[in-house]
């Protein structure tokens, strides 16, 4: 982490995770999604 505040966001194919941070101490929204596997 930077003295910016801000935090590195990593998206990977199989695990879809979207990060949205304003700024340190704003409220933050995270979403995942996990692939349903059949069998």
């Amino acid at each position: 982490m930077e003295a910016t505040g801000y935090h590195p966001i990593d998206i990977v194919a199989t695990t879809p995770v979207i990060s949205i941070h304003t700024g340190p101490g704003a409220v933050g929204l995270m979403y995942y999604a996990e692939e349903k596997k059949n069998g």
